[in-house]
């Protein structure tokens, strides 16, 4: 099944890595990366490199160490800069989380998406099965790391089979990596910052995000599952739905819902819900934070439409 998933809050997929001041040039509202290969071996920048050396002992921000117009020359791409990072960024050259990329072009990679498909098929499979297996289920949501117990996940995809062969890392689903798209079409520069911490201190957080309302292909393959295609969509709008009521958040939609990258909350990863509508105890505490952009916006939701 062809999907097409739109953003509906900026999203962060990490790399994993981080953009070092000594990487960027903050100019006019746009956070330029600086290709820094082509920068070295441009001849002109030979002339500057002693400078260059010697003013990186004491400053790391790029722009305060090389002229800015010999900067641009050697753009690897712009993004605009959006909301309070604009505020942020003019006294605050700090790193700057990278949204991953392949070949140097923007996706939304296949193993982030199935993994938020497999937290809301793991809800639906233990609440569809705890009237039968009601001791097992409310022993491992008590005592989730206790080895006398079935693993849960072996309990799950044992269920979620067409037949007993299927293991928690068999194919069960095919989940395609997106298309892709330059950096400058679909990335922005977002200031996210921690809400609701007991110290009352806000951490704040800069990352490469989706802009909203960005549309990314891709398809889906049920393989050795009980679950057709249209099925597991269905699963996962009811789940993420769930979600949404617990993040107290005002995004609304008719459309399927799902949760990607950074912004997932414990509600989203555990059995936080279902331990809570069956009115148990559970080991892992509901999130007392919540990453907002801009102070106001949540990070990581999209919608998605057959395509």
């Amino acid at each position: 099944m062809k999907i097409i998933i739109k953003t509906l809050t900026p999203v962060h997929i990490g790399s994993g890595k981080e953009i070092s001041p000594t990487e960027y040039l903050v100019e006019d509202g746009y956070f330029y990366r600086i290709n820094l290969n082509s920068l070295f071996a441009d001849p002109d920048f030979q002339n500057l490199s002693e400078k260059f050396i010697d003013s990186a002992l004491h400053t790391r921000y790029l722009g305060d160490l090389i002229p800015k117009e010999f900067l641009k020359k050697h753009i690897l791409y712009s993004l605009p800069i959006t909301g309070k990072a604009k505020e942020y960024l003019k006294t605050n050259k700090t790193i700057v989380k990278e949204f991953i990329k392949t070949a140097g072009k923007v996706f939304i990679p296949g193993s982030s998406l199935k993994g938020s498909i497999l937290s809301a098929i793991f809800y639906h499979i233990l609440k569809e099965n705890f009237s039968t297996n009601e001791e097992f289920i409310l022993k491992n949501l008590q005592f989730p790391k206790k080895d006398k117990y079935e693993d849960f996940l072996d309990f799950v995809f044992s269920r979620l089979a067409k037949d007993s062969t299927l293991k928690r890392f068999t194919r069960w689903l095919d989940v395609a990596d997106s298309n892709t798209k330059n950096p400058s079409e679909v990335l922005q520069i977002s200031l996210a910052k921690v809400k609701g911490s007991k110290s009352g201190k806000e951490l704040p957080i800069l990352y490469e995000t989706l802009k909203v309302n960005v549309e990314f292909t891709t398809e889906i393959k049920s393989q050795n599952t009980i679950f057709k295609e249209e099925e597991i969509l269905s699963i996962v709008d009811n789940f993420y739905k769930k979600v949404l009521a617990k993040d107290k958040n005002q995004i609304k939609t008719n459309e399927i819902l799902i949760r990607l990258g950074q912004g997932v909350t414990a509600y989203a990863t555990s059995c936080l819900i279902i331990a809570e509508e069956l009115g148990i105890s559970y080991p892992i505490r509901p999130p007392s934070t919540r990453k907002r952009i801009d102070e106001i916006l949540p990070m990581g939701w999209v919608k998605i439409q057959k395509g």
